[in-house]
């Protein structure tokens, strides 16, 4: 039952992450310092996708799994498992890579583009 319980956890943990990687951006406009942690971890998401990795907190969450019940764990990474079903989209590691791909590219121009015109004003 511990097992299944730190599993849980770790599942919280990852959702929340999940949640400042995609919402991070509504802070960021506002916290300049803000920006550079959340681009650390936008381009951190984006190595561990594009390289065919999953996240080591979906790892961590099966190993816990497995020692609570081995037919609990699963093979895709984590949105695939978890966030697709809700949204109920067919999705698979590609379409995941695909969309922080231009997620992460997107928010790099944004946050440049920012940088650049609060440089500007100060002058």
């Amino acid at each position: 039952m511990l097992y299944k319980f730190l599993a849980d956890s770790v599942l919280i943990f990852h959702a929340l992450n999940v949640a400042y990687i995609v919402g991070g951006p509504i802070f960021a406009r506002r916290y300049r310092w803000f920006r550079l942690i959340h681009l650390i971890s936008l381009w951190w998401a984006f190595f561990v996708f594009a390289g065919g990795f999953y996240c080591p907190m979906t790892n961590f969450e099966n190993a816990l799994r497995y020692h609570y019940d081995p037919t609990t764990t699963y093979s895709t990474g984590f949105i695939v498992r978890y966030i697709g079903p809700i949204l109920w989209w067919d999705l698979t590691q590609k379409h995941v890579v695909l969309g922080m791909t231009a997620w992460t590219f997107f928010w790099t121009a944004v946050y440049v583009y920012w940088w650049v015109r609060e440089g500007r004003r100060r002058r």
